[in-house]
């Protein structure tokens, strides 16, 4: 069987979320839900005094949510959930380039 619906959660897109770990959950499995959005924002820079090394300090900030639409209430409602409740992780490495 196919599944239909959009998951969210791990390193490909909102990470420091387990995989698949965000939106409608029921006895601990994930549902998945019919919208979502993603979003990130990462900063590298060079290490101070060693510009030519491969490893990188990086800072990052993800968010998103996923929602199952309720067709009982009005669209404005769902979307001001979705926009306004997000999940948010923020975080530091370091990456080798």
């Amino acid at each position: 069987m196919f599944n239909d619906r959009f998951k969210l959660g791990g390193p490909l897109n909102v990470r420091s979320f387990r995989y698949n770990s965000l939106g409608p959950r029921d006895n601990g499995d994930a549902l998945g839900g019919d919208t979502y959005w993603a979003a990130g924002l990462s900063f590298i820079a060079d290490l101070p005094q060693k510009p030519h090394w491969p490893l990188k300090p990086h800072l990052y900030v993800n968010a998103g949510k996923l929602t199952t639409l309720d067709r009982s209430r009005p669209l404005n409602n769902a979307l001001r959930d979705a926009i306004f409740n997000p999940s948010v992780s923020v975080g530091i490495g370091l990456i080798y380039r």
